[in-house]
C-alpha cells in the first residue's frame, strides 16, 4: 500500500485509490477470464478497502450468476473470497495434488515450473489451468527428485495459480511444461491426483527430456 506522504512536516494519509468496486472496473466490463491467474486479470479488479488507502486489486467478488462486477465467467462460476480466484462449480472432478518424478537437477540453485494443463477431451472445449513458477519455498529441494505438492491452503500461493482445484474433469490430456529456474531440469513423470476416489490418477511422462531456463517440453504421453 501507498506509503503516507509528507508536507510541510506533516505526515498525511494517502490518497484512496477507489470507494467502491464499480469505479475500479470503469471501461470494463468487470468479467474476469476463466484461465488466467488472478495476479493477471485485466478485466475484472475489486477496491481492497483493508489496508491504509483503498487499492484496486485484480480478482472477483461475485460469483456469475450475481448482478455485480466484478465477478467470475460461466466456465468458472465460483468466486473465491479468500483469493478473489474463480473456480468450477461443484460436482466437477477437481484436481488436487501433484507428485513430479525428476531424474536429477544439475546447477539448479532456483526452481520453478510454468504448466499448461489440458483436461477431458470429453468436454468442449476442453478445459485447461496454468501454473506459474511452481516450486515449494527453499530450503525443500522439488525437481531434483520426488516431490509432492497438494491444494492445501499452506500451498496455494507457491505457484498454482488457476489449477488449483483445477477442474479438469479426473484427466489431463496433455502438458505444456516450462522450466522457469536455473542449471538443466531432467523430469521423469509428473502424476496427477484428483478430489474423487473413483478418479483415476493421469500420469504424463518424459523420455530422456532435458530443459534449460525458458525451455519448454510436450510430455511424449499422458495416460490414466
Amino acid at each position: 500500500h501507498p506509503a503516507p506522504d509528507c508536507d510541510g512536516h506533516v505526515c498525511k494519509p494517502p490518497v484512496d485509490e477507489c470507494q467502491d468496486d464499480p469505479e475500479c472496473n470503469a471501461g470494463l466490463d468487470g468479467i474476469c477470464e476463466a484461465d488466467v491467474a488472478v495476479a493477471d486479470q485485466t478485466h475484472c479488479w475489486y477496491c481492497d478497502t483493508e489496508g491504509v488507502s483503498n487499492v484496486c486489486k485484480p480478482g472477483c467478488k461475485y460469483d456469475s450468476d450475481e448482478n455485480l462486477i466484478p465477478k467470475c465467467p460461466a466456465e468458472k462460476p465460483n468466486c473465491n473470497p479468500a483469493t478473489h480466484g474463480c473456480q468450477a462449480a461443484s460436482g466437477s472432478t477437481l484436481l488436487t495434488s501433484m507428485v513430479f518424478k525428476s531424474f536429477g537437477c544439475d546447477g539448479c540453485d532456483q526452481e520453478g515450473v510454468n504448466m499448461t494443463l489440458t483436461g477431458s477431451d470429453n468436454l468442449d472445449p476442453k478445459p485447461t489451468c496454468t501454473t506459474v513458477d511452481l516450486d515449494h519455498p527453499n530450503p525443500q529441494v522439488d525437481f531434483s527428485g520426488t516431490s509432492t505438492f497438494n491444494t492445501t491452503a499452506e500451498e496455494q500461493g507457491i505457484g498454482w495459480e488457476t489449477c488449483y482445484r483445477a477442474a479438469l474433469d479426473g484427466k489431463v490430456s496433455a502438458a505444456l511444461v516450462t522450466w522457469t529456474g536455473s542449471g538443466t531440469w531432467k523430469p521423469d513423470t509428473i502424476c496427477f491426483a484428483w478430489d474423487k476416489d473413483n478418479a483415476r490418477v493421469s500420469i504424463c511422462s518424459f523420455e530422456g527430456a532435458t530443459l534449460e531456463n525458458g525451455q519448454r517440453k510436450s510430455p511424449y504421453l499422458c495416460t490414466w
